[in-house]
């Protein structure tokens, strides 16, 4: 089990997040990405950018179709946050959102983040790869509040109430789901897995291209859909009939080695536009897409552009901020006394948490930072109480890692008062 602040191995490297993010996946151009500022300076050249491995993640993901409605319908897309540990070893120092929304969405059963072969996230959902024993889960999961809740296919279920989420181990994975439809949410992803319900790819063409043409890197956002990538007047296609046109789908990656640092953004274009590399360099000039770096390389495949961007170690060492946020993995708990007016959030497992970087916001209030009978750190079996005197009923209040100066910020947990 984490034992230190800063674990004293490959993950002092790996576990820069800035995410500010209060529900997990759909905010997914909150806090800080870990790429540099965007520029005005572009410099296009070649770039030669690591090749990118296969996306094995892909087979996990269910099409939009095979999910549950939450109460307004079933999505047409969702976002997904993916990061490769291991691939991630020799990197510069970086903030990274895939890794703020996997942490988000995955609790601490034993199989660190940064210890897992790969993890990825969509939806409320987050999936954990790597050296898993079950064992080891259930001895970890004894010690919180999740409960023995059968199984399903090849996985063994655990779930808990005070926090909607249901949580299930497989030799080699665990997968963690949340909120009302938790148990739904997981069978989606189980069943895609295994080949018993539709895939994303098999379902969505410009997922598949989307996916297929980012590969995977150390970390790396995917979008789909038309809204976020930009806006603005001007095309990139040629045909008149495609004006104003927006991708329907972009992603976002970053990669290292030991030339450099690559930040790589994929765009996915409709079938009928027709994407040329002048007018994609025009967009990202007027668009102000393009970071500070030292080239940019653009590429055009069909419907797909890609763009790389280059930067020296030095570059981007000054170009980002060293934060020192570390978002920690951790398994919490809630209990709510309404009688008493305090809600009160249990550390079960996992990282130590700072108590000097802990906000509680909570709706009609003043940010709470100060917690009766904490130390410098809440460690396994510590408790961070907050007064719910004069906030209304149904209000949220949200525990949030943050940086002393506030520049990044990352939610912990949030609770929903009855």
């Amino acid at each position: 089990m984490p034992e230190s602040f800063e674990n004293a191995s490959r993950r002092r490297f790996l576990r820069r997040s800035g995410a500010a993010l209060a529900t997990g996946l759909t905010a997914l151009g909150a806090g800080c990405s870990g790429l540099p500022p965007l520029g005005t300076r572009v410099r296009y050249g070649s770039v030669d950018a690591p090749a990118a491995a296969d996306p094995a993640y892909r087979e996990w993901l269910p099409a939009p179709s095979a999910l549950p409605d939450l109460g307004y319908g079933r999505p047409e897309n969702y976002h997904v946050g993916v990061y490769a540990p291991e691939a991630a070893s020799g990197a510069p120092e970086h903030t990274s959102i895939a890794r703020g929304l996997i942490t988000h969405s995955v609790a601490y059963a034993g199989l660190h983040l940064d210890d897992a072969d790969l993890a990825f996230a969509g939806r409320s959902v987050g999936v954990l790869l790597g050296d898993v024993d079950p064992a080891t889960v259930r001895e970890v999961l004894a010690d919180t509040g999740y409960e023995p809740d059968g199984t399903y296919a090849d996985y063994e279920l655990f779930a808990r109430a005070d926090v909607p989420r249901v949580l299930g181990v497989r030799d080699g994975a665990v997968v963690c789901a949340g909120g009302d439809r938790a148990h739904a949410e997981f069978r989606a992803f189980a069943d895609a897995r295994a080949g018993d319900g539709p895939r994303y790819v098999d379902r969505d063409a410009d997922f598949d291209a989307l996916s297929e043409s980012g590969g995977l890197r150390q970390w790396g956002l995917l979008h789909p859909g038309s809204d976020g990538a930009w806006s603005g007047h001007s095309s990139v296609s040629e045909n008149d009939a495609t004006a104003d046109e927006d991708p329907v789908g972009w992603g976002i990656a970053f990669d290292a080695d030991d030339s450099g640092v690559y930040h790589v953004e994929t765009f996915v274009f409709s079938a009928g536009a027709d994407v040329t590399e002048a007018r994609m360099k025009r967009r990202l000039d007027e668009q102000g897409r393009v970071a500070d770096s030292s080239t940019v390389d653009v590429e055009i495949d069909g419907r797909v552009a890609t763009v790389e961007m280059y930067f020296t170690h030095e570059q981007y060492r000054m170009a980002v901020s060293n934060d020192p946020l570390v978002t920690p993995h951790v398994t919490w708990g809630v209990t709510y006394d309404a009688d008493a007016e305090r809600l009160t959030f249990h550390h079960e497992a996992g990282d130590p948490v700072r108590t000097g970087w802990l906000t509680a916001y909570r709706t009609g209030r003043e940010p709470a930072t100060s917690f009766d009978g904490v130390g410098d750190a809440v460690r396994p079996g510590d408790e961070v109480t907050v007064s719910t005197t004069d906030v209304r009923a149904d209000a949220s209040v949200r525990l949030a890692y943050e940086a002393p100066d506030r520049s990044a910020s990352t939610t912990l947990i949030a609770y929903q008062l009855p």
